[in-house]
């Protein structure tokens, strides 16, 4: 009998033990829940403060951004009611005339770019009582081009036109060859001479004296000698 007390005992302290330990895992569990909606609840209410904040901070500099353009527009007014009251006093000769990307008239001095291959030739052209005079690095385009094709060359548009007399052109040539700097010369020469007068660019464009030449030497590619010549094929 002694013996079956014991293990009645012994079951009854088990099974209030298991309770117990039921009991306190759903308190934790309980505790746990709670802990992480006071979590949330506090990163939620950070979050919220932080973009109260950002919005107030961007708010503001909206405003000093719109009070400086305000300042400035107002100073732009002021510049140009100032430059519009002083445009009387320029001079018609003294006024920039741009004419896209041909060139420009400044002072009845027309001024264009002439380019081929890789020669580029800065050309500067006015109308003159004297002989035509043609000068390219400070010498006479004759000694500067020896050869009497790229005289030829750089002479075309005034024989075109048919002009002998009237003319002074200027020029600077750097960059590739002779027969190159030949044609950028011309082209340039075209150019200025079609912003001097509207029947010269009709004719020069007829004769597309104005167009660019865009032909280059195609490049080398590897393992070849030069762009498409081979090195000579051996069966033995």
């Amino acid at each position: 009998m002694s013996v079956k007390k014991n293990e009645t005992t012994k079951k009854k302290a088990s099974e209030t033990k298991a309770v117990v330990t039921k009991e306190n895992v759903s308190n934790s569990k309980v505790l746990v829940s709670k802990t992480k909606k006071e979590l949330t609840t506090t990163k939620k209410s950070a979050v919220s403060k932080l973009k109260a904040e950002v919005k107030e901070v961007k708010k503001e500099k909206q405003k000093k951004d719109l009070t400086s353009i305000n300042d400035q527009s107002a100073e732009n007014i002021d510049k140009n009611k100032i430059s519009k009251a002083h445009v009387f006093t320029i001079k018609s000769n003294e006024k920039k005339q741009n004419h896209g990307k041909i060139g420009e008239i400044k002072n009845d001095i027309a001024r264009a770019t002439g380019h081929r291959k890789r020669a580029i030739a800065k050309v500067s052209c006015s109308k003159n009582n004297a002989k035509l005079a043609i000068s390219v690095n400070n010498l006479d385009y004759k000694r500067f081009f020896t050869k009497l094709i790229h005289q030829n060359i750089v002479m075309s548009p005034f024989v075109l036109l048919d002009i002998k007399t009237g003319y002074v052109v200027n020029a600077e040539v750097f960059g590739g060859g002779k027969s190159g700097q030949a044609d950028a010369l011309k082209l340039g020469i075209s150019r200025c001479l079609s912003l001097l007068s509207e029947e010269y660019s009709k004719i020069l464009r007829k004769n597309s004296f104005l167009t660019r030449d865009a032909r280059i030497v195609e490049p080398k590619k590897a393992g070849l000698k030069k762009a498409r010549k081979r090195e000579q094929f051996s069966k033995r």
